[in-house]
C-alpha cells in the first residue's frame, strides 16, 4: 500500500463523531487523478489494485490544494467544490503588519516609522518593477514584500542591539539606522530582481524615493498607482544621509553611527595568493562577490533560505561554495552540496539528504544536536518536467519547506527534518523548465549580474601579474593591455555575434573569457621570451578560445 491508500484507510477506521480532512498538495497529474474519481463521486470509494475496497465514511472530506488545474479533467473538475483565492485578495499589508507586530520589544515603538516607509514606497516601487523593466524570473509582489520583511529582520538582527540586557542606541540614532537599513533591504528585495538595465532604470526611481521629495514622481516615471506620499528631507529629520551622486545605489551600503553609504569595494580588502597556488584556481574577490557573500551570512544566520540566479559565469556557485568551505563556523554548521540534472528523480534527492542527517528520536531527523545543516542546491531548475508538468524533485523539496518533512518510502512513516538550511542557484534560460512559484516564495532572491568592466579588469589583471611575475620585465608589463584586449574581443564578439536558428552555438559567457587567460597561464618562463612571443600566444588562444565557437567562415575574418 502507499501512502494515500493507509492515509485513506486510517480515516475510514476513526471514530464517526471526528471529522476527517485528507489534503492532497501538489499538481495534478492526469493518470491519477482519474483513479480517485470513484472516490470524489457519490460511491465515495477507493479501488485499490489489490482488489480491496475502502469507503469513505460521512465525516471525510478529501482536499486537493493545487497552483492551477490544466492537467484536470472536466470529469475530476465536476466532482469538487472549487475555491479560487487570488493574491490580490490578501495583499502585503497583511505580511508587513504581522511581521510588524512579531519586532523585538526594543523595535515596537519603531513599527509606524515602518509602516510609513513600506506604505509610502511598495505599491510604486512594484509597480515600476512589473511595468518598466526585465525580470529574468517571474516575481509576484508578496514574494517581494516577503524578501523585504526577512532581509530587515536579518539585518536588524546583525546591526541593532536587540537584546534586552545590552545598552540600547538613542532614539534619533536608532530612527537613522532603521531608515538606512530599510533602504539597502528595498533595493536589494525588490531592484535586485531585474537585469542590467533594469538596474539602470530603478536607480533614479530609488533616489527620488529615497529622498522623501517624490513631488511629480507620477508624471516623471509614468506611474498609474498614486503617488508615494512627500515626507521630509532625511537630513532635516536626522536620518540617513542621500545616497551618493556618482555611482549608483546598487554599489553602497551604510556604515557606522552616521549611516554614511560606503561602497561596497570597501569590504574587500587585500587579497594576498598563496605561493603554491594554481592560476586556474584563484577566486579574485569583487565588490559583486563580496556583497552577495554578505547578504548570504546575513540571511543564513537569520535562518532564511537563499537562492541567487544569474547568466553562466556569474560567480554564483563559486560564491556560494567558499562561503560553505570559509565562512561559516564548523562548531555550528555542517554543509554539503549536490547539484540538479535534466534526469533527477525525487528518491534520488530524498536519499541524498536523508543520508547526511542522524536521528534525533523516532520520526525526527536532523544534524546532530546544536547544528543546523546548510544544504547547497546548484542547478535548480534543471529537473525535466513530467507529461503534466510537475517536477518531482522540486515538490519533494517544496513539501519539506510547507511542512518541514516527507514520507519515508519503505514504510510510509512521516519524517520530520529539522534544522536544515537550503541554498540554491539556478541559470534562468528559455531552455530550461520554469519553476513552480509554489516553491520560489520560500527563498530570498537575488539575480546576479555579470562582471562589469572594472570587476573583469580587477579579477583577470590580478591572476595575469601574479602569473608573469617571474617572466622578463617586457612580457610582464603587458599583462594590463592583453586584459584589456581579451575584455573588448569578448565584449564585442558576445554584441554582434548573435544566436539564431542557423547559429544557436553562438553563445558566450564569462568562462570563455577566463579560457584564454588559463591558456596563457599554462605557458612557461623559457616559452615567451620576448613580447612578441606573448601576443602570439595571446591571439592563439583567443582563435583557440572564440574561433571554435564562431566555427570556419566569414563571422572568424570580422574578428581577426
Amino acid at each position: 500500500d502507499g501512502i494515500l491508500a493507509l492515509t485513506v484507510r486510517h480515516a475510514s477506521a476513526a471514530e464517526q463523531s471526528k471529522r476527517q480532512w485528507i489534503l492532497l498538495d501538489g499538481p495534478v497529474d492526469a493518470v491519477w487523478i482519474e483513479n480517485l474519481n470513484t472516490v470524489l463521486d457519490d460511491n465515495k470509494k477507493l479501488c485499490l489494485n489489490s482488489g480491496e475496497i475502502i469507503k469513505l465514511t460521512p465525516v471525510t472530506t478529501m482536499m486537493f490544494e493545487v497552483e492551477d488545474l490544466s492537467a484536470a479533467s472536466p470529469a475530476t473538475v465536476s466532482r469538487c467544490g472549487m475555491v479560487f483565492l487570488e493574491q490580490q485578495d490578501i495583499g502585503w499589508r497583511v505580511l508587513m503588519m504581522s511581521w510588524c507586530e512579531r519586532l523585538p520589544e526594543r523595535l515596537r515603538d519603531h513599527a509606524t516609522l515602518l509602516q510609513e516607509l513600506m506604505d509610502s514606497s511598495l505599491d510604486a516601487v512594484f509597480e515600476m518593477i512589473s511595468r518598466k523593466v526585465t525580470k529574468p524570473v517571474p516575481v509576484s509582489i508578496n514574494w517581494l514584500v516577503l524578501n523585504l520583511l526577512h532581509l530587515m529582520s536579518a539585518l536588524l538582527q546583525a546591526e541593532l542591539p536587540l537584546d534586552p540586557n545590552t545598552k540600547d542606541l538613542p532614539v534619533k540614532e536608532k530612527e537613522s539606522k532603521l531608515e538606512a537599513l530599510f533602504w539597502l533591504s528595498l533595493v536589494w528585495s525588490f531592484g535586485c530582481v531585474t537585469d542590467s538595465e533594469g538596474r539602470i532604470v530603478m536607480d533614479p526611481f530609488f533616489r527620488k524615493l529615497a529622498s522623501g521629495q517624490t513631488q511629480g514622481m507620477k508624471e516623471e516615471f509614468g506611474l498609474l498607482c498614486q503617488e508615494p506620499a512627500q515626507r521630509t528631507s532625511a537630513q532635516a529629520r536626522g536620518g540617513p544621509p542621500s545616497f551618493p551622486e556618482e555611482g549608483s545605489v546598487f554599489d553602497y551600503f551604510p556604515v557606522g553611527p552616521s549611516n554614511k553609504w560606503e561602497p561596497w569595494s570597501k569590504k574587500i580588502g587585500t587579497f594576498d595568493i598563496p605561493k603554491d597556488a594554481q592560476a586556474h584556481s584563484l577566486i579574485v574577490p569583487t565588490s559583486d562577490t563580496v556583497r552577495n557573500a554578505f547578504f548570504l551570512q546575513m540571511l543564513v544566520k537569520a535562518e532564511c533560505h537563499v537562492l541567487f540566479a544569474g547568466p553562466t559565469g556569474t560567480g554564483k556557485t563559486v560564491v556560494i561554495q567558499q562561503q560553505l568551505l570559509k565562512g561559516f563556523d564548523r562548531e555550528k554548521y555542517n554543509t554539503f552540496a549536490f547539484a540538479f540534472s535534466a534526469q533527477s528523480s525525487a528518491n534520488q534527492t530524498q536519499d541524498v539528504i536523508d543520508g547526511k542527517l542522524d536521528k534525533r528520536k523516532k520520526g525526527c531527523y536532523g544534524p546532530p544536536f546544536g547544528k543546523r545543516c546548510l544544504v547547497f542546491v546548484d542547478d535548480l531548475n534543471m529537473p525535466a518536467k513530467e507529461k503534466f508538468g510537475a517536477q518531482p524533485p522540486i515538490e519533494l523539496l517544496r513539501q519539506w519547506m510547507d511542512t518541514s518533512g516527507w514520507y519515508e518510502r519503505k514504510t510510509c512513516e512521516y519524517r520530520q527534518l529539522v534544522d536544515l538550511n537550503f541554498i540554491a542557484a539556478l541559470t534562468p534560460s528559455a531552455g530550461r523548465p520554469q519553476i513552480t512559484a509554489r516553491y520560489m516564495r520560500h527563498y530570498n532572491y537575488f539575480y546576479a549580474l555579470p562582471f562589469e568592466g572594472e570587476s573583469l579588469h580587477r579579477i583577470f589583471q590580478t591572476v595575469l601579474q601574479w602569473y608573469l611575475a617571474k617572466f622578463p620585465g617586457q612580457v610582464s608589463s603587458l599583462s594590463g593591455n592583453v586584459v584589456k584586449a581579451t575584455v573588448d574581443v569578448y565584449h564585442s564578439i558576445s554584441a554582434n555575434m548573435l544566436p539564431t536558428p542557423a547559429k544557436s552555438h553562438y553563445t558566450f559567457n564569462l568562462r570563455d573569457l577566463a579560457k584564454v587567460n588559463q591558456g596563457i597561464c599554462l605557458c612557461s618562463k623559457e616559452s615567451l621570451p620576448s613580447a612578441d612571443d606573448f601576443i602570439k600566444c595571446w591571439v592563439h588562444e583567443c582563435q583557440r578560445v572564440f574561433q571554435a565557437l564562431l566555427g570556419a567562415g566569414g563571422s572568424c575574418q570580422e574578428h581577426a
